[in-house]
This record gives structure tokens, C-alpha cells and sequence, in this order.
């Protein structure tokens, strides 16, 4: 028995070898990930908690979501890299397994809504909008559906048996050996992988109405200005007309209250159609991110379930399709520099933030 724990620990340790490669890119997102969302947190649930709106809201709910994918996944998919062949416990598998599908669920469902509401905005801007109330009550209507959604996930996964050399078995957490469970997992797989697919064709569709729209507007405002420009021009010829004449009003005085009532009503506008367009590329690129992180991880997953082969047959691939399979968890840590490039208010608690935690260090280094 002693002979044959060591023979498994030693193949084990060999396999954790050839995944070092995955266990530096977990380590990296990790640290990355953890520190970017905290600074989300802190930010929108702090200094920026002021800011209302169902916007404000799913950006928070999606900034908790991605938090728990850092403290909850990684550290998770890390154990399983260095227990690739030693990994005994069932029940830590179907829990861990199942909270990983049940989040990637959730920040699917969570990035459709909030573009959902993003065109409303846009196509109807002066309609009554989404409220906060409502948002939560969407956002938990969303926990439910992953819920149920992710529950199967408990039956299909499980401890795999592999065969190794010296009739060795091994034990990985992944899809059940039985031909039901292996079924199973394939449908499930296959039903994840076309809502996937809805999720993409929706987000497309979404911010392609959305960029129509707001071509038309950009067409529509500059006919709108250029007529302006023309109107403007005629009332300033006429005005020094009646200014040669003696009517006893300044040229000046009559274009700089033109000029005055005029463009305020465009400024006011612009700037809240700046504010909104800047909303609405955040919620793009999140969603952008969303869409190229995650394809290659549900690719991933149904190759696992149609492959046959249990055993690894070449050397690069220990390392490079756990790597590919885990490239979801980028949409996990990216949000928070996207926040830091996109809007200059994050940025900028950001940068009050940082200098606070510094010159705090720096005084407890001079006591």
C-alpha cells in the first residue's frame, strides 16, 4: 500500500511539473484580479455609492460577482492543477465545479440585462427607466435562474478514473466514467454551450441596434447644426443690418445673447449624451471581453466531454489547453481596468485611494 501511495505522489508530482505554465497564469490573475476588483468595491460601494440608476446597480452586482470568481475559482482551479492525479474528495469536486458554473452563469445573465437596459436608455431616453428596486429584483430573478441552471452540474461531475502506467489508477475531478453520466454531461455541456451562443447573438444584436441608433442621431444632429450654423448666420446679417439703420442695439450685445441662448440648451445636451455614450462604451467593452474570454473555455469543455482519450499524449498539452479552458476567468479581472481606461471619475478616486494608502505607509516608515 505505502508502495503504491508512492508511485501515484510521484506521478502526480510529475504531472504538477508540466502545469506549472497554468499555475503561474492562475497566480497572475489571480493577484491581478483580486486587487482590481477590490478597488471596484471599494469605489462604487464607497466614494461613488451616491451614483443611482439600475446602470450604477448591475455594475455593482457584476464588480461582487467577479470578486467571489477571484477568491472562490482561482484558488480552486490551483488545487486541482497540483491534485490532478490525487484528487479524492467527490463532494469538494461537485461544489467547487458547480460554483464555477453557477458564476459564469450569473455574469452572463448579469451583461445581457445591463445591455438591455442600456438600449432602452438609448431607444427611449425620455421614457420612465429601470429603478434601483427593480434592478435588485432582476438581479435576484438572475441568481435563481443560474441556480437552477447550474444544479445539474452537481450529477454530471464527479471524480474521473484514470489508468495510468503499473496499473495505477487516478483520481481527477471531472466528468463521471459511467455511459449515463457521460450522456448526461454531453447534453448539459451542449445546452451551456448554446445558450452561450444566444448570449453572443443577443449581445450583437443589442449594441448593433445600439450603434444604428446612435449613427442616426450623430446624422440627424449634424443636419440639425448645419441649419443652426445657416439660421444664425442669416440672424446676425439681418441684426447688422438693423444695427446700420440706428436701432439702437448693440451688434455685440445681440450676438453674444444669441450666441448665449443658443448654445446652452446644445451644451447641457451634449454633455448628457457624452455621459451616456460613455456608459454605453464601458457596457460594450465588458460585454466585448465577455464574449472572447468565454468562448474558448466552453470549446474547451466540450472537447473534454467527447474526448475518449483520458491519458495526456503530448507534452505542450498539460499546459496549453488548461490554460485555453481557463481564459474565462480574464472577463473576471479585466472590468476593473476597463473602469480605469473608460471613466475618468474611477480613475480618479482610484488615484486618492493609492495616494492615501501611500502616504499612510510612508508615515508608519518615519515612526
Amino acid at each position: 500500500m505505502s508502495n503504491w501511495s508512492r508511485t501515484i505522489d510521484i506521478l502526480n508530482k510529475e504531472e504538477t511539473t508540466r502545469r506549472i505554465p497554468v499555475m503561474v497564469y492562475l497566480s497572475i490573475v489571480f493577484v491581478i484580479g483580486t486587487v482590481g476588483n477590490m478597488l471596484v468595491i471599494l469605489v462604487y460601494f464607497g466614494s461613488l455609492w451616491k451614483l443611482k440608476g439600475a446602470h450604477w446597480t448591475f455594475i455593482r452586482a457584476i464588480a461582487v460577482t467577479d470578486t467571489l470568481a477571484c477568491i472562490l475559482i482561482i484558488p480552486y482551479e490551483f488545487y486541482q492543477q497540483t491534485h490532478q492525479l490525487t484528487f479524492y474528495s467527490e463532494w469538494t469536486c461537485k461544489c467547487f465545479r458547480t460554483t464555477s458554473v453557477h458564476i459564469t452563469i450569473t455574469s452572463c445573465l448579469l451583461l445581457v440585462i445591463m445591455s438591455v437596459n442600456r438600449l432602452y436608455k438609448v431607444c427611449r431616453p425620455t421614457k420612465a427607466q429601470l429603478s434601483p428596486r427593480q434592478a435588485y429584483v432582476s438581479i435576484f430573478s438572475l441568481e435563481i435562474v443560474a441556480a437552477l441552471l447550474s444544479w445539474p452540474q452537481v450529477v454530471n461531475s464527479g471524480i474521473n478514473l484514470v489508468q495510468l502506467e503499473n496499473n495505477i489508477t487516478g483520481y481527477d475531478c471531472s466528468f463521471a466514467l459511467t455511459s449515463m453520466d457521460k450522456k448526461h454531461a454531453t447534453i448539459y455541456s451542449g445546452v451551456l454551450f448554446l445558450g452561450f451562443l444566444v448570449c453572443i447573438s443577443a449581445l450583437i444584436t443589442i449594441y448593433g441596434l445600439i450603434g444604428h441608433i446612435l449613427r442616426k442621431r450623430d446624422t440627424f444632429k449634424s443636419k440639425r447644426m448645419s441649419v443652426y450654423r445657416v439660421t444664425r448666420s442669416v440672424v446676425s446679417v439681418t441684426t447688422h443690418k438693423s444695427t446700420d439703420l440706428g436701432d439702437g442695439t448693440s451688434d455685440s450685445e445681440n450676438d453674444m445673447g444669441e450666441v448665449n441662448n443658443s448654445t446652452t440648451p446644445y451644451k447641457t445636451t451634449s454633455c448628457k449624451k457624452q455621459g451616456s455614450r460613455r456608459l454605453t462604451k464601458i457596457a460594450f467593452s465588458i460585454s466585448l471581453c465577455f464574449v472572447v474570454s468565454y468562448l474558448p473555455s466552453l470549446v474547451g469543455t466540450l472537447t473534454s466531454v467527447f474526448s475518449k482519450d483520458q491519458t495526456v499524449t503530448n507534452n505542450w498539452t498539460p499546459a496549453v489547453i488548461p490554460i485555453s479552458s481557463r481564459l474565462f476567468l480574464i472577463n473576471n479581472i479585466i472590468n476593473a481596468w476597463l473602469y480605469y481606461w473608460l471613466d475618468k471619475t474611477f480613475r480618479s478616486k482610484v488615484k486618492k485611494i493609492s495616494s492615501k494608502l501611500l502616504l499612510s505607509k510612508w508615515r508608519k516608515v518615519e515612526l
